[in-house]
């Protein structure tokens, strides 16, 4: 048709109704969108919040890794210088032997297998103890023996 001719009746209303179609699809088509976009967006509230609660437990756990790599390291420097210390202990230990007149490889070391003085045995006497201060000199002078006793 002509955009200068005049549209008769019918042909308005074939038009009027066809963009009424075209209408109710595109609204329904918006609602669609309106009701997927609410999802989404509820979907991303959820997600960042889940985000930032991951984000607190990580700064958690890297502060928790932090303190156990300092305590570890720490523990470590202790155990050498306990190492050094026993090592020193031990060179004292033989002089004092050697002003007694007694040679440190005459004296027997401590049992470190099963027996009387090792193992299980070691574990039940320390178990028996009550008093504080014995268990601990018990711990002290047995402390590799018990250790194996326990982990193996």
């Amino acid at each position: 048709m002509d955009n200068n001719t005049p549209m008769s009746q019918e042909d308005i209303l074939a038009a009027n109704e066809t963009l009424t179609a075209n209408l109710a699809a595109v609204t329904s088509e918006r609602n669609a969108l309106a009701a997927q976009n609410g999802g989404l967006t509820a979907t991303i509230t959820a997600l960042t919040s889940e985000r930032d609660q991951l984000a607190e437990a990580n700064g958690i756990l890297t502060a928790s890794v932090t303190a156990l790599t300092k305590e570890r390291d720490t523990l470590a420097s202790e155990n050498a210088t306990l190492k050094a210390a026993d090592k020193d202990l031990n060179a004292r230990v033989a002089a004092e032997l050697a002003k007694h007149g007694v040679r440190a490889e005459g004296v027997p070391a401590p049992s470190q297998g099963a027996g009387a003085n090792g193992g299980a045995d070691l574990v039940a006497q320390y178990q028996a103890m009550k008093d504080p201060t014995e268990r601990s000199a018990f711990a002290a002078r047995h402390a590799e023996a018990l250790r194996k006793a326990l982990i193996g």
